[in-house]
């Protein structure tokens, strides 16, 4: 159903689409995160920003930590200045939040430790009820969206709040489950898509991209997401896009996989997907690769390009150790303040 909510914004308590169908999910343009270019100090009320943004007024956003013995930053947007290149908040900063890159004297390339800062509120909202986020039969049973065994799943610009089912495996927050299935390849390229959503407070992950070829998850903001964030589920997925995405603070999960205490931003299965450009910020695990028996062992279509953790538990994990049946694309990774880097 539909219904109107503070804000102007819809709301949706479950996914309309039951089997194979389609479901296309667009709210209003947003541009759904971007990094500083001036430390911030803690008791600034402005924000110098890489890149112009139109977020609403009143809208709240998360500010990412770049200093050891410190914690992501949530606060409203108060009012856009220099054309949306400088963000005003509605209170002062508590820390210090770094706004440079670190220049090497060798060859490699300059690391990026700038803080990042996404928004968390949408005027489309996809949501749990709140007897979802209060002890009781329906305590941390919320809102899933999913696509399975074909069909048509689009989102872009979507709020998603109170979703996931935490003991209910396969019950997440956004999942494409066996568009491509064994024997046949389903064209999913435009039709297997999440871009620029806001992903917070869930039960569940916030994406997965299951048996699926294609999936295309791109700019997107994943906060207090529990268990693992951006997950690429069991192995013969190939050519998943995961680019520009924001992981901050993943929530540990004990009632999922073993490893899911220690959550990850972003988990592989085995050397498959294209990672370019993404941040995990304040999460137990930057990345986390945990081979899969089957098709995992064999996958040989990563590619890593300019991704960074900040202030993860691990940057880079690897466990148990595994060698890809061929060489992959691993460049310009930025592991900073990290317990581990790799």
């Amino acid at each position: 159903g539909e219904n109107g909510v503070d804000e102007g914004r819809a709301a949706s308590d479950a996914c309309p689409v039951q089997s194979v169908g389609h479901l296309d999910l667009h709210g209003r343009p947003e541009h759904s995160w971007t990094r500083i270019v001036e430390t911030a100090q803690p008791g600034d009320t402005r924000l110098k920003l890489a890149e112009p943004v139109g977020w609403q007024v009143g809208a709240k956003c998360v500010v990412t930590p770049t200093e050891r013995g410190t914690r992501e930053e949530v606060r409203r947007v108060a009012a856009l200045e220099d054309g949306g290149l400088t963000l005003v908040l509605d209170a002062p900063l508590d820390y210090l939040h770094l706004g440079i890159w670190h220049w090497h004297d060798a060859d490699a390339a300059p690391s990026d430790l700038r803080a990042a800062v996404g928004l968390l509120e949408r005027n489309v909202l996809f949501r749990g009820d709140d007897a979802s986020a209060e002890r009781g039969n329906a305590y941390q049973f919320g809102a899933h969206l999913g696509a399975f065994h074909g069909g048509v799943l689009r989102v872009e610009n979507v709020e998603f709040f109170r979703t996931g089912q935490a003991a209910n495996l396969g019950r997440y927050n956004f999942h494409w489950h066996h568009l491509a299935m064994a024997g046949r390849t389903v064209d999913v390229i435009d039709k297997a898509y999440i871009h620029n959503c806001s992903i917070h407070d869930t039960f569940q992950r916030a994406v997965v991209c299951h048996g699926t070829n294609y999936c295309n998850i791109q700019h997107n903001v994943a906060y207090r997401a529990k268990g693992h964030n951006f997950f690429t589920e069991e192995g013969p997925e190939k050519f998943a896009l995961i680019e520009h995405n924001l992981a901050v603070a993943a929530v540990p999960h004990p009632l999922l996989l073993g490893d899911d205490i220690n959550a990850a931003g972003f988990w592989l299965p085995g050397f498959t997907g294209w990672h370019r450009h993404n941040l995990a910020s304040a999460c137990p695990r930057g990345w986390k690769l945990s081979k899969q028996a089957g098709p995992g062992l064999l996958q040989t279509d990563f590619s890593f390009l300019n991704n960074s953790a900040h202030l993860c538990g691990f940057g880079w994990r690897l466990f148990p150790p595994h060698q890809p049946p061929t060489p992959n694309t691993f460049g310009t990774f930025t592991a900073f303040r990290c317990g581990t880097c790799m």
